[in-house]
């Protein structure tokens, strides 16, 4: 699937859309590297935001306030400007093996 990381300031109007379960390294190896924050930082500790799909769909991958470092997470919120975009999220996984 096609995809263009981007910076969080290209993003508007995006909105939690629901979660998924993958691990870190999978989604490393699918996303390349995230953007690595602090749960200072919105909440995160790492986050991808994406432009996904044909249609270049928003998306932003994230651990909100998880507890665990990134490598030990295994459920991720989605953000989107629509539900498309966790549609999308899964289908990348699923396409994956993830």
């Amino acid at each position: 699937m096609k995809f263009e990381k981007v910076d969080w300031d290209q993003f508007t109007n995006t909105q939690f859309r629901g979660k998924v379960k993958a691990r870190y390294d999978k989604l490393r190896e699918l996303f390349g590297d995230p953007k690595v924050g602090t749960l200072c930082d919105y909440g995160t500790q790492a986050e991808w935001c994406l432009f996904l799909g044909d249609d270049e769909e928003p998306v932003h991958i994230y651990d909100w306030y998880s507890a665990s470092s990134p490598p030990c997470n295994y459920e991720w919120h989605i953000g989107g400007c629509s539900y498309k975009a966790l549609d999308l999220v899964k289908e990348a996984l699923e396409d994956n093996h993830v």
